[in-house]
């Protein structure tokens, strides 16, 4: 069911849940929740934005500031992950059903292994994107002193490098700042 999309989605970075879980929510639906959100706001900048599904899909309709199938933007990112730890993502349910979605992983993202590495208890909420040299790493941290949102976007061929090292230098900031 649509659950386990999901789950495969996230768990797994499967393109192929990923486009059916977007067509069977409505690509419309999806828009016009982005822009309610805020996580997509032109004045801003844009942010998310999903015009098409993942799996040899025709553009549905592309990201109206730069032409894109997809788009993000670290704060709109940043965003999600603060709405999805205040329980204001969707509704407190929904939250915490994400958050049960987006903990278990199949790989270890470069933000989730640098805070994993310090906090091994720690609990990560996170999505990692690859689009060949390009890389996003987000989410929502809970541990030890602080709970904090990060996202990271990279485009050079040292992403993985970059990332990690973000990664341990963000964590390393969280909590420090009362």
């Amino acid at each position: 069911g649509f659950r386990e999309e999901l789950r495969r989605m996230i768990f797994h970075s499967n393109n192929l849940a990923a486009t059916t879980a977007a067509h069977r929510t409505g690509l419309p639906r999806i828009a016009s929740w982005l822009w309610d959100t805020g996580l997509y706001d032109p004045a801003l900048g844009g942010g998310v934005w999903l015009g098409r599904g993942f799996f040899h899909d025709p553009v549905w309709r592309p990201e109206p500031m730069r032409n894109l199938a997809h788009a993000a933007s670290a704060r709109s990112l940043v965003t999600f992950y603060t709405l999805l730890g205040q329980d204001r993502l969707v509704d407190a349910a929904s939250s915490a059903e994400m958050r049960v979605l987006m903990e278990p992983s199949a790989f270890h993202n470069r933000i989730r292994r640098a805070v994993l590495e310090r906090w091994p208890d720690a609990h990560v909420y996170r999505k990692t994107g690859t689009w060949h040299q390009y890389r996003h790493d987000s989410a929502l941290v809970e541990r030890p002193g602080a709970r904090y949102a990060v996202a990271a976007l990279c485009g050079t061929w040292r992403c993985e490098q970059e990332v990690l090292a973000f990664g341990r230098e963000a964590d390393g900031c969280a909590g420090a700042v009362r």
